[in-house]
């Protein structure tokens, strides 16, 4: 074992493949259209928990159709809200809703900033001065 120390952290690039130009959007689109009933997402809580959000169910799925449909009446919701490239922040735990908002906020080109919702305020203004 080497007990050097860690002078840079660095990882040089593979470069064995070429760099796609996509969006993350437009891959769930392809996705979506070529496997629309495969399971795409999947929620899961903790036995005898309800739900964080105030669904009726635990264990709700999403179709990667779904999924797609989601993101873009989250896309333009979104739109109603913010303009391209504004900078939006989740500060929410890991919820199904949490990933269509992902999705949401690249199909309408704005910047997700995540934050940790064990942040303090204090921290919380930090990140969000930051971003």
């Amino acid at each position: 074992m080497n007990s050097s120390p860690l002078r840079e952290s660095y990882w040089a690039a593979d470069r064995s493949r070429p760099v796609l130009d996509v969006a993350i959007g437009d891959v769930l689109g392809e996705v979506a259209a070529q496997e629309r009933d495969r399971l795409a997402l999947v929620e899961v809580v903790p036995s005898g928990m309800g739900s964080p959000v105030g669904a009726a169910s635990t264990d709700r799925t999403w179709t990667y159709a779904e999924l797609a449909d989601d993101a873009r009446r989250c896309a333009s919701w979104l739109l109603t809200q913010f303009r391209t490239g504004d900078h939006i922040c989740v500060w929410a735990p890991n919820l199904p809703e949490w990933v269509v908002l992902q999705y949401g906020a690249a199909l309408s080109g704005l910047v997700l900033v995540t934050a940790n919702p064990a942040l303090k305020a204090s921290e919380l203004e930090f990140v969000l001065q930051q971003s």
